[in-house]
């Protein structure tokens, strides 16, 4: 069985004592999905981002560490404008 889908059944399997999850993240492992680490990782960027500039004006070219920063936050303020899906906004600003 692949490392992955074991650590996956068994964090949604609730099998793990206390003492084993702690053993676990101890050495790197990471219960949220990956979806909510990514977030995380994009709001840190924009909070710094926030924290230098005093704003969330972020040029949709904007990028840092890799992350398309700009482009995160342009999607996440036209789907709250047209209450549309993330693709349907970059269609429309390409």
């Amino acid at each position: 069985m692949p490392l992955g889908r074991w650590l996956s059944n068994q964090t949604n399997s609730h099998s793990m004592t206390d003492e084993q999850l702690q053993r676990l993240q101890s050495i790197g492992y990471r219960s949220e999905s990956k979806t909510a680490i990514q977030w995380n990782r994009k709001f840190e960027l924009a909070k710094a981002y926030y924290e230098k500039n005093g704003n969330l004006d972020v040029p949709v070219s904007y990028s840092t560490d890799g992350v398309k920063l700009g482009r995160w936050i342009s999607n996440i303020r036209c789907k709250r404008k047209n209450r549309r899906p993330a693709a349907w906004c970059s269609t429309q600003s390409a």
